[in-house]
């Protein structure tokens, strides 16, 4: 995953399939991912996890579900809903992976100034070493020192390759893929979000179908009890004594039973259905609700055990790399200490 304002140095890197070093890091950091999502309880058992690690045309399989058309309908269709009542749990959880992504993001852009700072210092250290070279070529006594002290000099600007490798697997690799934790908070979020619209569509027509029902029942009331001299709803009086009804035609003509039973027989068996699809959401949301509660306590216990390995790597990572720099010169010191 990109990240936006800050490439990073990895993302600088143009390669070949015969890049065997960023293979080799590609391939080691996506063992660690399936061996994180193969210690997760739920994801686990998931029938994609296990098509990716034993059939290679598992992304094949996914595409013919049809998934990403479903979810392009579904979001289309349930964006024209106002969402009328939220759970202010999740609206935290989306708060939270917003400024969790922010803060991830500046010290990724951070790291990226920083190492570019490094890489430049620990190059011209080059310099050091070719003309320290140099000048051991014009002398007698302390040339031998002064070659000891170029080559050094070379040795330490070469490290800096190292220090960026292991800089990239301890640190940066790491946050990254919190990156995409974050977005995957987001995604949970946006899940009980469609859930609650599905939910509130439901009751919506729950609601309708109960007012047809009402309707319906009101229309069948003894004429007595409606406006004297009124007609029934949808009825003109005709001059034989009879009535026209423009509702009793429509529904002969479309097949339905326009007899008072009938229209509430389908009225009542409408509104169970109705109910059945409400019980049903409900259920649904309060399944994903516990789920994704849960899911997110373990988020938050890995993720404390996460950062913590992060930035104590991170620190021993730095106090190796100043080590190794401190010894570089106290080597250099030594030699010119025992000249002559």
């Amino acid at each position: 995953m990109k990240i936006k304002g800050s490439s990073g140095l990895l993302n600088k890197i143009t390669f070949s399939g015969e890049d065997s070093d960023f293979l080799i890091k590609r391939q080691h950091a996506l063992e660690i991912f399936l061996v994180r999502l193969s210690r997760h309880p739920v994801l686990c058992q998931s029938y994609w996890f296990h098509q990716f690690l034993e059939n290679i045309g598992w992304r094949e399989a996914v595409q013919r579900t049809g998934y990403l058309q479903k979810s392009d309908m579904l979001l289309k269709t349930l964006s024209l809903l106002s969402k009328q009542k939220g759970d202010q749990r999740f609206h935290d959880v989306r708060e939270y992976a917003e400024e969790l992504e922010a803060v991830f993001k500046s010290l990724l852009e951070i790291r990226e100034k920083v190492n570019e700072s490094v890489k430049a210092v620990y190059k011209i250290h080059t310099n050091y070493g070719r003309v320290f070279s140099e000048w051991s070529e014009i002398e007698d006594t302390i040339g031998t020192a002064l070659q000891v002290t170029g080559g050094s000099m070379d040795s330490y600007a070469d490290s800096v390759e190292m220090y960026l490798d292991e800089e990239e697997s301890r640190y940066y690799m790491p946050l990254k893929e919190y990156l995409a934790y974050c977005e995957s908070l987001r995604g949970m979020v946006k899940r009980h979000d469609i859930l609650e619209k599905r939910l509130e569509r439901a009751e919506s027509a729950l609601s309708t179908k109960s007012e047809t029902k009402a309707t319906v029942q009101r229309e069948g009331l003894p004429s007595g009890v409606e406006q004297a001299g009124a007609p029934p709803t949808g009825t003109t009086p005709t001059g034989g004594g009879g009535r026209f009804s423009l509702r009793a035609i429509s529904n002969r003509l479309r097949g339905v039973d326009g007899s008072y039973e009938g229209r509430l027989a389908v009225a009542s068996r409408e509104l169970l259905e109705a109910e059945e699809t409400v019980r049903i959401t409900q259920k649904e949301l309060q399944l994903f609700t516990t789920e994704a509660l849960e899911e997110l306590k373990r988020f938050h216990e890995q993720k404390t055990a996460d950062f913590k390995s992060i930035l104590i790597n991170f620190i021993q990572l730095q106090m190796h790399v100043h080590r190794k720099g401190k010894d570089t010169w106290e080597r250099v010191k030594q030699g010119f200490s025992t000249m002559q």
